[in-house]
């Protein structure tokens, strides 16, 4: 290992990497008084368009209330001017009758046309009459004179001599003409510009920070708050006619006074379709002096913290050698670490006390469980066969020699091989205590198969020759039991002589299948394989079993994952052994389930049979496949030793484990054909 020399880091280093910072810190400050320049800027927008979609809201009620008036308006003079042509067909409307009938009519005013447009009367609504010159006939009656309308309302129109905004209808009369009735609309005006938008115009207006309030259109100022004379036009203002086109609300910085505001401007559609724009006026002072304090704050913070960034680093210099140990500390920690949790065999290790301090990935997966669990807690505190071997060796003082065992982890037997070994410290005392477990359980299941390959192989051997041996006398006893049956008759007792040549018979032939059965399992199986989809197989397999399943009062499911999925196999030998195996755990139940199912799992098709039976007893769970080992009365001991190796034959593999709630599971994996998802 290189050995570390000791360097300082000279002033000048230290000078620029504080003005780095100091510029680091200029420019947050800087970002930062930007972003609340924004944020204020955006305050201000937010309080202005709540003022100005007030003033609008405010605008457009007041044109709904106007025109509520103004139907009011409307109707009662059409009713009035209705029931003047009605009273006319009663009786001629002259000057004294219209006069007589001032208390009912109010103070509208009458004006009676004839057929050709001369006006004939005039009640002026305060009882007085005259006439006017026929010149003045108003233009908007031509349609009743013609007899085109029977009613019309002109509206508010201007009384050319009196220059006074007036409402107008007019109605036919009975012998031709018209009746025109005129109500002076200057209350109703008053009344709207005091419920409108100029009142709520005014009290705005008057608030502090409200620089001024104007509503204009492309003639002039419409309405504006106290002291307001004069505005850029919007003709003169390239922002006011985009917003006049656009309609969209907006904002700006604007000089006004000699100082600056914030203007706040939207457009609102008037009566007819005319548009005029609202614009507010907003003082920047307290924006201004906000500001100005956030300057203030962000220039200190700046100073605070290139102050503390010049002490921080003038403290460098000393803890560069610290850093640089523990860097280099760090690498071999890692280094370890790595070499540690890549290791195929499980390390668990605890201090000189007890508890536990290294896991790595390899014991938790051996194990089973979680590293997170176990880590700092005394391994006395924990039920575990691997706790008990650290605690034996912590208590003896002494590391213990390989000791190879099986153990049950969830549900599967696996064959652990652990050792300890004990690590002191300098002055002798007990440092750490370290536990080694390599998985064995691969290489003993390889061991199993073996010696389960080579003990079929001897008993299959062994079962050949006796089989051919007493082969040919069986079938010799057989063919005299024949000819006794058919060529000889006993004088007497010949029905108990034919049902004894009969047994002998049957009995040969019993022992002749035994034999033949003996023979088949002694040589290898004669596969004829074919490109098979599983599911098919597996559905056949299913219609089979079913009938026997319902019979048994047994629950039968079937789950094909990939059915699609094809294997090289001899269909009816693989039958054979899935139905002799489906059969086994219909055998190994009064009640409950079987669940056949099939799925693909990586290069290799398994096959799962899951019951809720008795289970296997693990005593003779070693013996399952061995030839004449049976725990049925009747049982030949032939049917699993036949399902092994036809599974065998097809390059596959068969386990059989503990089902968690009760029964057994047996796995069968298979190898794909071809390209199979």
């Amino acid at each position: 290992m290189a050995t570390l020399k000791k360097k300082s880091l000279p002033s000048f280093t230290i000078l620029i990497a504080s003005l780095i910072l100091l510029m680091g810190f200029g420019g947050f400050a800087f970002l930062e008084f930007d972003r609340t320049k924004n944020d204020l800027v955006k305050m201000m927008d937010e309080q202005g368009f709540v003022l100005l979609d007030a003033l609008m809201t405010t605008s457009q009620r007041s044109i709904l209330a106007f025109q509520e008036i103004e139907n009011q308006l409307q109707g009662n003079l059409l009713s009035t001017a209705r029931l003047l042509a009605f009273l006319e067909t009663k009786q001629r409307l002259e000057q004294a009758k219209l006069d007589s009938l001032t208390g009912l009519l109010g103070n509208y005013r009458i004006e009676i046309y004839d057929l050709k447009g001369r006006l004939l009367y005039l009640h002026s609504g305060g009882g007085q009459s005259g006439m006017i010159s026929n010149d003045t006939m108003p233009e908007f009656i031509q349609p009743i004179l013609k007899g085109e309308r029977e009613e019309l309302v002109a509206g508010f129109q201007e009384e050319s001599y009196r220059r006074e905004p007036q409402y107008i209808a007019a109605v036919s009369r009975p012998e031709g003409g018209a009746l025109v009735l005129i109500a002076e609309t200057r209350q109703p005006l008053q009344l709207r510009l005091q419920l409108g938008p100029g009142k709520l115009i005014q009290e705005i207006g008057s608030h502090p920070g409200v620089e001024y309030v104007v509503l204009q259109d492309s003639l002039g100022i419409l309405m504006a708050s106290r002291a307001i004379t004069s505005i850029s036009s919007i003709d003169s203002d390239d922002f006011l006619q985009l917003l006049l086109s656009r309609g969209d609300p907006s904002s700006r910085f604007l000089d006004y006074g000699g100082s600056r505001v914030r203007e706040i401007c939207g457009r609102f559609i008037f009566e007819q379709g005319s548009s005029v724009i609202y614009r507010i006026g907003l003082s920047l002072n307290p924006y201004t002096e906000m500001l100005k304090k956030t300057r203030l704050r962000l220039a200190l913070l700046v100073l605070i913290f290139a102050a503390a960034g010049i002490l921080a680093f003038s403290l460098v210099s000393v803890r560069h050698n610290i850093r640089t140990l523990s860097t280099l500390f760090n690498r071999v920690k890692t280094h370890t670490g790595n070499i540690l949790e890549n290791l195929e065999d499980g390390v668990i290790a605890t201090d000189g006390v007890g508890h536990i301090t290294i896991c790595n990935k390899a014991a938790a997966e051996m194990l089973a469980f979680d590293p997170g669990d176990i880590i700092g807690k005394k391994c006395s505190d924990l039920d575990s066969q691997f706790s008990s071997l650290l605690q034996r060796s912590l208590t003896e003082k002494k590391p213990l020699e390989r000791i190879k065992q099986k153990y049950l982890i969830e549900g599967m037997t696996r064959v652990l091989s652990m050792r300890t070994s004990l690590v002191y410290d300098g002055k002798g005392g007990l440092d750490s205590v370290i536990l080694v477990a390599t998985d064995l359980t691969q290489e003993s299941n390889l061991e199993d198969e073996m010696r389960r390959k080579e003990k079929l192989s001897a008993m299959g051997e062994l079962a050949s020759g006796v089989a051919h041996e007493i082969r040919n006398p069986i079938n010799a006893i057989g063919m005299i039991g024949q000819r006794f049956l058919k060529e000889f008759t006993p004088r007497q007792d010949e029905e108990e002589f034919q049902q004894l040549a009969r047994t002998m018979i049957d009995e040969t032939r019993r022992t002749h299948d035994i034999i033949e059965r003996f023979l088949r399992f002694a040589a290898p199986p004669s596969l004829k394989p074919a490109r098979q989809h599983i599911g098919t197989l597996m559905d056949e397999c299913a219609s089979i079993f079913k009938s026997s399943a319902a019979a048994a009062g047994i629950e039968f499911n079937l789950h094909v994952m990939n059915p699609d999925a094809e294997l090289m196999v001899d269909s009816d030998q693989m039958k054979q052994a899935l139905l002799n195996l489906l059969k086994n755990s219909l055998e190994a139940m009064e009640k409950g389930s079987v669940e056949l199912k099939g799925e693909i799992n990586g290069d290799i098709y398994q096959i799962t049979i899951t019951d809720t039976g008795t289970g296997i007893d693990p005593a003779i769970k070693d013996k399952i496949f061995d030839i004449y080992f049976t725990t049925k009365d009747s049982g030949t001991g032939m049917g699993l030793p036949i399902v092994y190796r036809i599974i065998q034959a097809h390059g596959g593999k068969i386990r059989l484990e503990d089902n968690p709630q009760g029964g057994t599971i047996v796995q069968i994996r298979l190898p794909l054909e071809g390209d199979n998802e």
